[in-house]
């Protein structure tokens, strides 16, 4: 519902002022500010699946909620990047020349979607045997975007999800798609993340300031996310469900390890609070799925 999707849109948009205020009230440096309204449901998928709430109406409205969180996330990331590397100015032109690419690509594909017969009728056709067609399209686009948007300053990243976007529009029929990017994903590229987050942890940097800095980022993730929850009570949601809303958007562990490369690159963080942060995404990435399963297994007792 459109009076719904306002509200999610209005706490998406307050967790960035609330979660600097809960990160600086527990004391962490001004360096680890920046990542704390961050929202990624990478991991959070493969648990909703597991948990047989995905397609309840809690499920769909956290699925609703998580991906405006990530999108709103990955343009809010690549702001702050263009901020500290290029200053207000040209952050906000290369914030602007983004959504113009976005809507000029969606006005593009909507207009190749209504003139192309044979593209209709591939679309309308598609099975476990073309879809290696979508998947080539969706690596070229996201080779394409990714460098439009390294060659303009802005983060690559945004670049791909942003082809994404796009080619989520054009495809209506995506269940059978979904199925074979899921298996792609989530059984070659995520591990091969997993190891890139192993290989990143210095253990040489890990001491106990570190460890405690770690933990209260992950403590803020949950905390911020919490603090404003009621907000959700007019998106839809229940009281008793928001503990659980807010578990499940706690742990961005995707965007949490972009954000490290990115502030990283532009020197914003030292390696030690690289790995502050690393640890605190492994924190959060391994307490909070933990607790979303059993409140999960509460809910579809009561409910289901």
């Amino acid at each position: 519902k459109p009076r719904e999707l306002i509200f999610i849109f209005l706490y998406v948009f307050m967790l960035i002022p609330f979660s600097f205020l809960s990160a600086l009230s527990l004391g962490l440096e001004h360096s680890y500010v920046v990542i704390a309204p961050l929202i990624s449901v990478g991991l959070g998928l493969p648990i909703l699946k597991e948990s047989n709430i995905i397609k309840t109406d809690l499920g769909q409205k956290l699925l609703i909620l998580g991906s405006v969180g990530e999108v709103s996330s990955i343009f809010y990331i690549s702001f702050v990047n263009a901020l500290l590397k290029f200053g207000v100015a040209q952050a906000i032109v290369k914030t602007i020349i983004t959504y113009v690419v976005l809507i000029l690509a969606i006005m593009f594909a909507k207009a190749l979607k209504n003139k192309l017969k044979e593209y209709r009728v591939v679309v309308r056709n598609i099975s476990l045997e073309n879809t290696h067609i979508f998947i080539r399209l969706a690596l070229f686009t996201t080779f394409i975007s990714a460098s439009l948007f390294e060659i303009i300053g802005m983060e690559p990243i945004l670049g791909s999800m942003l082809s994404g976007m796009v080619l989520g529009y054009v495809i209506r029929k995506k269940e059978v798609i979904n199925k074979s990017f899921y298996d792609m994903a989530f059984g070659f590229f995520v591990p091969l993340f997993f190891v890139y987050t192993g290989f990143s942890l210095n253990i040489a940097y890990i001491s106990k300031n570190i460890l405690m800095s770690g933990v209260e980022i992950g403590i803020v993730l949950f905390v911020a996310r919490f603090g404003i929850s009621f907000i959700l009570l007019l998106a839809g949601f229940r009281l008793v469900e928001l503990p659980f809303v807010s578990l499940f958007i706690s742990f961005p562990f995707t965007l949490l390890i972009a954000s490290i490369k990115i502030l990283s690159d532009i020197k914003y963080i030292t390696p030690a609070q690289s790995v502050a942060i690393l640890i605190g995404t492994v924190f959060s990435s391994l307490i909070y799925p933990i607790m979303f399963k059993v409140f999960a297994r509460f809910y579809i007792n009561e409910n289901i």
